[in-house]
């Protein structure tokens, strides 16, 4: 389950799954773009099955716990889990300037620290060998391109209506309901192509050991989107 074609089958069958779980029991179109429904749960289960992929695929956990760490932080932001335990959102500001419970000011503040964490090792470990795999043309490298491009047009267009309503910028309902749909759709499109990064990354890394010593492919020196020692 660990080739690129046998994960994008997988994920393809886990979507249209959970696609029509939702169609059978939606009312309308609505629910299918409704929070924690229909494309929103396809999404999380992509997350989920990325994270096995990565789980049974990667050669040293512990080096890349960021990797996992931050798979299952998107997916709980899916789920809503940001804003669901607390009386504010652990991003917003207002959870740490109002009147509230200090518990959950400590549990924001540590959510808060574990992302910066994630997300600054991710940047220090893996940011100069994905650009050297754009260099040499990994595929990999260049589907994380698509995906981070799908992401930052997602979070563009997300309340684009709100977001521009302070320049005098108005959008008709409808539009903004397109709007949202396809921020849905572009963020499962975006589970989708981390399920092949992941994928290529663990077939890049068994052609290494084919054609070389074994245990080289096992050192934290291996990185696995440029396919060779960096």
């Amino acid at each position: 389950m660990s080739h690129p074609k046998d994960c994008l089958i997988v994920s393809l069958i886990l979507s249209l799954a959970a696609l029509s779980s939702s169609l059978i029991a939606a009312h309308d179109l609505h629910e299918l773009f409704a929070e924690g429904q229909g494309v929103e749960l396809v999404t999380v289960v992509l997350f989920g099955f990325a994270l096995v992929v990565w789980a049974r695929t990667s050669p040293d956990r512990v080096q890349g716990w960021h990797i996992a760490t931050i798979l299952a932080l998107m997916a709980m932001r899916e789920m809503d889990f940001d804003k669901r335990f607390t009386s504010n959102g652990v991003l917003q500001l207002r959870l740490y300037t109002a009147d509230g419970p200090l518990i959950e000011k400590i549990i924001g503040l540590i959510v808060i620290a574990v992302i910066l964490a994630a997300v600054w090792r991710l940047i220090r470990r893996d940011v100069a060998p994905w650009l050297f795999g754009l260099r040499a043309g990994r595929l990999q490298a260049w589907l994380m391109v698509a995906a981070f491009g799908l992401l930052v047009f997602a979070k563009a267009i997300d309340g684009i209506g709100r977001k521009l309503a302070p320049f005098g910028v108005e959008f008709s309902p409808l539009f903004e309901s397109r709007a949202a749909r396809i921020e849905e759709l572009c963020e499962m499109l975006f589970a989708i192509l981390i399920v092949q990064i992941i994928a290529l990354a663990y077939q890049g890394r068994r052609r290494w050991q084919a054609n070389h010593n074994d245990t080289l492919a096992m050192v934290p020196a291996f990185h696995p989107m440029v396919g060779q020692r960096n």
